[in-house]
Formats: C-alpha cells, structure tokens, sequence
C-alpha cells in the first residue's frame, strides 16, 4: 500500500535526525534539489502529511487533481520511484536556474518603495524595520494621509520564503494601487484617511538573494548556509506538533530556538508596534486561504469571524479556504498563527497561483493576472474593518488601563441572555479596542487590580460602532 510505503520513508528519515547518522548519509539528503515531481494522493491526504513530516519539500498541492508537487534531489527521486509513489519529473535543473528577470530582488524593493515615497510624500513613509541575517535592511511603508493620530492598521507582507517571487508582486501593486487612485477613486481616499496600511514586501532578503545568485528553489533564510524557515520560527506552538523539521537541512527547520532569526523578530516588532487588525500573508503556490491555527483539530476561539471571513476571501479568489491542517499539512511556528495568540491580530494566508503556474510563473503572462485577481481579497478587508465591530476606550473608574490588559468579549445568548466566552483580547494604547464581531448583543468584561468589571450590553449590527466605555 501506498500510505505504508510512505511511513517506511518517514521512519528512514527519521532515523536520520539521530546525532550518530553516518556522513554518507547526510550527503544522501543534503544534496540540493533540482527537480520538481508530482505525486497523486488519491483521496488519502495522510501521504501528504508523511511527505511533509518525512523532510520532503513540499512544492504545492493541487485540491482539484489531487496531486502533490515535491522538489526533490536525484537521491530523493530514487527513494520515491523505489517507493511505488510513482514520482513524475515535471521541472529539471534546467528549468530551475532563475526567476525571470522582471521579478523583484531586495535592492530593486528599495528603490521602488523610496520612489513611492518621493512620488507621494503626503501619502506614503518608508520605514527601516529591521535587518537580516547577513546585515541587509528590511522595508516597510505605511500608507496614509498624514496628521491623523490613533489610525487602526492592516498589514499586508510577502516573501517569507525566498523562492516565492510573486508574492512582492501583489504587495507593490497594493501600494502602487492605493497612491496612484488616491486622487480619483473615494473608497481608496476613505480607506487612506481612516486607516495605516503597511506593506513589508520582502521579509527574507538574504533569501531571495540566494535565489537569484545560486538556488531559484531556495525557501529559507541564510543562517549558518543550512538557513531556517522562518515561517517556523514563531514562537507560538514553535515545535508544538510535527508541523516543522528539526533538521537543519530541512526546508522547513525551525531553527535552534522559538524567534532565533532577526527576520522573525522584524515581524514581531511590526506587529507589537502597529498592532494590526487584520494581515495577509502572501505565499505561493496552491490557490488557498488559510487562516490559524495551525496543529491539527485547533481552531480559534472566536472562529465565527475569523473563517466566516477566510471563507469569503477564498469565494471573491477563487481559492479553497481552511486551516494549514485541512488544507495542507499541519504547521508549527507560523506567523499567522502566532500573530492571532499575541495579538488577537485576525490573519490570513493567501497561497497565489497554481500548480500550473509554479513558484515562478512567466512574469509577462502571469504577473498582472495574479494582482489583478487578489485586488478583490485585499480591498474586501480594507472595507470588512468598517463593518460589524466596536471601536473605542475603556477605562476603568476614570482612569486608561495599561496596554495589554486582557478583557474578555461575551456574547449574550438568545432569550436567557447567558454570557458565551467569546474570546480574550489585549487592549492597545491607552485602552483602545477594535474588534471584529459578528452582528449580536455583547458585554465586555475586565479583570483589573482582582476586581471583575462589566460593561452594559453593547448591540452590534452590520456597520462598525464607536463606544468608549468607563467601567
């Protein structure tokens, strides 16, 4: 059987991560990998899973054909033709050599961002967010008509994996979308003068680097040459449930220590910083939209809005939506995941294009069909912000509660008015709150100095309400 033959390979890789494995054997799989193979799953997604938890690089999957993409070395190949899996040789060395050229590399995203900001000084600020492991600077830019203060964010980032060329793409057309209609367009001039977009086109330089110069097939960043997948790295549930390798030959090794890299900890401080409301994770390839958690059977504690909303994207993009665990294979350390735990951020992967296109599609043919496409997805959060949800301070007594101050959302229920925990949230500056709720009657509730306050109920409908509340 298949699903058997599958688990021998996982138990011969696992047998690799034991410290006394054989130098031959190490050149076995650190060899790098050249070839793309497809694999069918046949209705029994559990090889997709023992291929991923195997130490296979999991290219891409295909929901409608039921067919898996690995990029393999010619060692892997062999295992997996011994295997009966039935690998087919769909890309070659040859074809793996480099992007087209008209992709971006992490000079030419500086310029373009500093030329924005020139462009629009009114409108756009490039921020310096961080630095890489080899010393190269991290970009932001925040999207907004200055002199308004205390603006809620949404952040928009790309390239977490290096080889993933497109997804900068759809982060520059963001940008150049919303400054270049500011003049002419009323929803792009309502979203700028009410909301901080910020945009972190490339968050693995070093990577993409790489990329261009000697692997096209690189995922990591470049630590110590064997590198760490920072998408990983994050410390929520970081090697929490064999969603991540061990082996730092992996491509997908979390690294020595929960947010070891300095490009996760760019993130981090992002998020920490701009407190977002909703993100979006530009990936490739496999037309999903994913959103926490990530450990298989784990869902989020207010999953009403939170996949009510990824279900939506996934039908205004045509994309299948789920969890990492339903979708793919389960994950551990990501970015969406710990940016919801944290920070009760509402985030979501999009994984663009297809098995047909790849990781690096025809930039002529495929670049402004993809943009185009996600433009749907991106303004449909921009306008979810101003929708159902409450907006406002909270203080307790006359006085502003510290940041972070856990509250908790209870929902009132049917004619018994019964409280339902709907989920704890970490307040930001100065008590500030923005929640998104479904439509329904809510009390908010504070447990402050060990004394439990509790708001009068506050009644929700389809468009967002402001509502300072002195407990």
């Amino acid at each position: 059987m298949k699903l058997f033959l599958v688990l021998s390979l996982f138990i011969s890789f696992q047998s690799f991560t034991h410290q006394n494995a054989s130098p031959d054997f190490f050149q076995l799989y650190s060899e790098e990998r050249d070839l793309i193979v497809e694999i069918s799953f046949k209705n029994d997604k559990n090889i997709v899973t023992q291929l991923n938890e195997s130490g296979y690089d999991i290219a891409g999957i295909d929901h409608n054909h039921q067919v898996i993409e690995v990029v393999v070395n010619q060692n892997e190949y062999q295992h997996l033709k011994e295997s009966s899996l039935s690998p087919r040789v769909v890309m070659t060395k040859f074809l793996l050599a480099a992007p087209d050229e008209e992709y971006k590399n992490p000079e030419e995203i500086e310029k373009i961002l500093y030329d924005f900001e020139t462009a629009y000084p009114d409108l756009a600020k490039v921020h310096v967010v961080g630095q890489s492991v080899e010393g190269r600077k991290i970009f932001a830019i925040q999207l907004s008509k200055k002199n308004q203060s205390e603006k809620p964010s949404v952040l928009f980032n790309g390239m977490h994996h290096a080889r993933e060329v497109m997804s900068p793409e759809v982060n520059l057309d963001i940008i150049e979308y919303l400054l270049s209609n500011y003049k002419s367009q009323e929803k792009v001039q309502f979203w700028l003068n009410n909301l901080n977009v910020w945009v972190l086109p490339m968050l693995n330089v070093d990577g993409n680097v790489k990329v261009w110069n000697k692997n096209a097939m690189w995922r990591k960043n470049t630590k110590n040459k064997h590198g760490v997948d920072i998408n990983r790295n994050y410390p929520h549930r970081w090697n929490g449930c064999r969603g991540s390798s061990g082996w730092k030959w992996s491509d997908t090794y979390r690294g020595d220590s929960p947010a070891s890299e300095p490009e996760t900890n760019t993130l981090m401080d992002l998020v920490k910083q701009i407190r977002p409301v909703f993100d979006i994770s530009y990936h490739a390839y496999s037309q999903l939209v994913i959103y926490p958690y990530g450990c298989k059977g784990e869902r989020t504690q207010n999953k009403q809005v939170v996949e009510k909303i990824g279900k939506k994207l996934g039908q205004l993009v045509d994309y299948k939506p789920g969890t990492s665990w339903e979708t793919l294979y389960s994950v551990d350390g990501s970015d969406i995941d710990w940016m919801y735990h944290e920070y009760n951020v509402i985030p979501y992967v999009l994984e663009l294009n297809s098995r047909a296109e790849g990781f690096q599609p025809n930039y002529k043919k495929w670049r402004n069909k993809t943009v185009e496409k996600n433009r749907v997805a991106w303004q449909y959060l921009l306008n979810r912000m101003f929708q159902s949800g409450v907006k406002g301070k909270i203080k307790i007594q006359g006085q502003e509660l510290p940041m972070d101050t856990k509250i908790s959302v209870l929902q009132l229920q049917g004619k018994s008015q019964s409280y339902l925990k709907q989920y704890e949230y970490k307040l930001r500056a100065n008590g500030g709150f923005y929640l998104i709720l479904t439509p329904g009657s809510y009390k908010v509730q504070v447990n402050y100095q060990g004394k439990n306050f509790l708001s009068e109920p506050i009644t929700v409908q389809k468009t967002l309400i402001e509502r300072n509340l002195d407990l």
